[in-house]
């Protein structure tokens, strides 16, 4: 099988435009990691647990006090979506829960809720949970703030 290259002439402004995007798309990448460090760094310092809930899918990225408020590690909680979630709620609050979440999406209103959460060790906690659902035209999510 023939194998070889092609050498093509470069023009210098084109490789040291290229050179730049690269430099420029690293330092922005940079920043956006430092960023998502302070922010977990000062979720965690909180005491707050901070998740993003997409709705349509049912998957929850969680951050903060993992640990301190479900007895959970960072990693067993990324396995957490809202149906898991649904189960930690005490028997007894899930439908009242369930209520205040479907009248906050009609409503386009914050949603607020106080709870029972179970935790690791079997034993529960009370939550107080608030949050905004984000509209667009594709889907619904919902930022949230519990502790």
């Amino acid at each position: 099988q023939p194998f070889g290259y092609v050498i093509s002439p470069v023009r210098i402004d084109d490789l040291h435009s290229n050179i730049e995007s690269a430099l420029e798309r690293e330092a922005l990448q940079r920043r956006i990691r430092d960023n998502e460090d302070r922010f977990r760094l000062a979720a965690e310092a909180s005491q707050h647990l901070i998740y993003d809930y997409d709705i349509p899918t049912g998957r929850v990225q969680w951050c903060g006090a993992i640990t301190a408020l479900t007895g959970l590690s960072n990693d067993e909680m990324a396995l957490v979506d809202y149906e898991s979630w649904k189960t930690m709620i005490h028997p007894e609050d899930v439908d009242a829960i369930r209520s205040l979440r479907n009248t906050s999406i009609q409503s386009h209103t914050p949603f607020e809720a106080e709870y029972r959460l179970l935790q690791r060790d079997q034993s529960y906690i009370y939550i107080e949970e608030r949050g905004n659902f984000i509209f667009n035209h594709a889907e619904i999510r919902g930022g949230w703030l519990a502790r």
